[in-house]
């Protein structure tokens, strides 16, 4: 009865080892894609932003203010 239980219980273990390996893979496939869809999202809006910042100061002058 050993024998067959400690079988078991090794063969249980190999299988959630590669169970967990499956999972972070997939959960480094899921980092990757997240940061790789962030930061061309953040390229876009630093994009805006300085675009919006050049051309603001371009359009500034004291006749703004009065």
């Amino acid at each position: 009865m050993a024998t067959i239980e400690l079988q078991t219980t090794a063969e249980l273990a190999e299988s959630r080892r590669k169970m967990q390996a499956k999972r972070r893979m997939k959960n480094r496939l899921a980092l990757t894609l997240s940061m790789a869809t962030m930061a061309f999202g953040l390229f876009w809006l630093i994009w805006i932003l300085m675009s919006t910042v050049t051309r603001g100061i371009d359009g500034m002058s004291l006749a703004l203010f009065y």
